[in-house]
């Protein structure tokens, strides 16, 4: 192979590379519309929707009633916790994401668990693209929590299977490896 098919293949690599794995991933065969919801609804998720867990820490005091989801105080940051993080990922994925559920708020600054909630099990993104964009939000000020960015972390409980970019980054490797590995064996 000559350095102008290298050159090719970096570049379709790179665009590939930049897909959005958001809206690439697996659906149903018709594209999911945006279920009505109230704005920040807490109820938990139904046997169809799709879920992953999310947790992070606030950089606030812990107050024992926190822990206590019938408190006062419980309640006033789970509304204000679950406000901010739905208008986010409202924003990021619009035509997927349902809502969030406090889990619990514990010590450790404030260390927030919620269940983040699909519209179905084939649209959950992946956890590192749900870390990614609970970051990308704090960072450009979408939300306002105070979010130690550091402590973000997440499990993905359903998932939809291989993403677009996955199944496209193979269909043009392969060949390519192919190629270089019986190159290899011919040459040897």
């Amino acid at each position: 192979m000559n350095m102008d098919t290298f050159g090719f293949i970096f570049i379709v690599l790179t665009i590939i590379s930049r897909v959005d794995p958001a809206e690439t991933t697996s659906r149903p065969t018709a594209v999911p519309t945006r279920k009505p919801t109230t704005p920040d609804s807490t109820q938990p998720p139904t046997a169809g929707e799709g879920t992953s867990s999310l947790t992070f820490s606030l950089r606030r005091t812990f107050e024992s009633s926190m822990s206590d989801p019938t408190s006062t105080a419980y309640q006033s940051l789970a509304k204000e916790v679950t406000r901010e993080v739905n208008k986010g990922y409202r924003a990021i994925f619009p035509l997927t994401y349902s809502r969030c559920v406090i889990r619990s708020f514990s010590n450790g600054s404030i260390r927030v668990a919620m269940s983040m909630v699909y519209h179905n099990k084939t649209v959950v993104p992946t956890g590192m693209l749900v870390e990614e964009a609970l970051r990308d939000v704090i960072i450009s000020g979408i939300i306002d929590l105070n979010v130690n960015v550091s402590t973000i972390s997440t499990t993905t409980n359903t998932s939809g299977g291989p993403t677009l970019k996955m199944t496209i980054t193979t269909a043009f490797c392969l060949p390519f490896l192919l190629t270089v590995f019986k190159g290899m064996l011919s040459s040897t």
